[in-house]
């Protein structure tokens, strides 16, 4: 009997009773048959699991065929009263296999919420450490009772932040987005904040949970790493330095500059418009904050471009720009060179 046997079997049952219904059926934590559910459908099943599941399956097809032959008696053919008992004897037997099997399962649930108790007091001790919990708070937050419930020790967050976005209070407020821990959970599982690839979404959805998926400002969530994956995470960052750059550096100033970049500059300028260009292509949006900037530095970017000659000659070059100083005052001319 294959897995995929086994897992059609399953998902009819879980169609019928749901999955507490099933859960209950076989008492089980509805949790704990949820992730031995998802490790199937991913090819990855408990051995204790699919044993519990083949003999049940074996006790169900000798119960159906227990209720064919006993309408095939009520017809008058007494001769299948032996089969009959044969196969309730293999029911009795088979229905040991399954109690063992939910014994073990037990067993197995108890020693994986241990196991996941000090996976989780870890993170909780960095997040105290951080001032994030207060240090006499011995109260699970967020996600840490699914956590302890589904046995997970699989818990390797991202960052400290991520880990925050999961455990903290649901009242604890992070300053770099004004959000609570709770509203940075709502819409999104907790078995997706696990997921080291969830934010690495193509193309970007429009939301994620109650944040928006494709707009980009300087609102900064402390679980940034997992919202948007490490490329665009990487990516926004030098979208920030590169804005606060222009902002300091060139918002103002001449275009003859432009025409007159040094390398440097250029390399500045080019840097900033082509990570917003291919954040764009991403399906990232900016706030209407930065469309102005935007604009003049894809007009400078074009202009040191045309001009992209007198780079070449840059220390001939160079000495215009002094000239240029002598009329516009020295501040243009470390403008220029920077």
């Amino acid at each position: 009997m294959s897995d995929q046997d086994i897992l059609m079997w399953i998902e009819q049952k879980i169609k019928g009773h749901g999955l507490r219904g099933l859960a209950g059926l076989w008492e089980m934590d509805p949790g704990t048959l949820h992730r031995d559910v998802t490790s199937l459908r991913a090819g990855t099943p408990t051995k204790v699991f699919r044993a519990l599941v083949k003999a049940s399956m074996a006790v169900e097809e000798r119960e159906v065929r227990i209720r064919t032959l006993m309408d095939q008696m009520s017809k008058g053919d007494q001769r299948l009263r032996s089969e009959i008992d044969k196969l309730h004897q293999e029911i009795k037997e088979m229905s040991v296999v399954v109690a063992q099997a939910q014994d073990v399962a037990k067993d197995e649930q108890v020693v994986r919420q241990n196991a996941a108790k000090d996976f989780l007091k870890h993170w909780i001790e960095l997040l105290k450490a951080a001032g994030i919990i207060d240090p006499d708070d011995d109260e699970l937050h967020g996600d840490a009772h699914w956590i302890i419930e589904n046995g997970v020790t699989n818990l390797h967050y991202l960052s400290l932040g991520c880990a925050a976005v999961a455990l903290a209070p649901d009242d604890y407020k992070f300053e770099g987005c004004y959000k609570s821990a709770a509203r940075l959970r709502e819409g999104i599982s907790p078995e997706e904040r696990l997921n080291a690839d969830a934010g690495v979404l193509r193309p970007r959805p429009e939301n994620y949970g109650i944040r928006n998926a494709r707009s980009l400002g300087f609102r900064y969530y402390p679980d940034a790493l997992w919202f948007y994956g490490k490329e665009d995470f990487d990516l926004i960052e030098t979208w920030r330095k590169c804005f606060l750059d222009w902002e300091r550096k060139w918002l103002g100033k001449h275009e003859i500059f432009d025409v007159l970049a040094s390398p440097r500059r250029f390399q500045s300028i080019e840097q900033f418009v082509l990570i917003k260009r291919q954040l764009e292509s991403f399906g990232y949006r900016f706030y209407s904050d930065y469309w102005d900037a935007h604009k003049k530095s894809e007009a400078s970017y074009e202009r040191m471009k045309r001009f992209s000659i007198l780079r070449r000659f840059w220390p001939i070059t160079s000495p215009v720009v002094v000239a240029a100083a002598v009329y516009g005052g020295i501040w243009f001319v470390i403008t220029a060179i920077e």
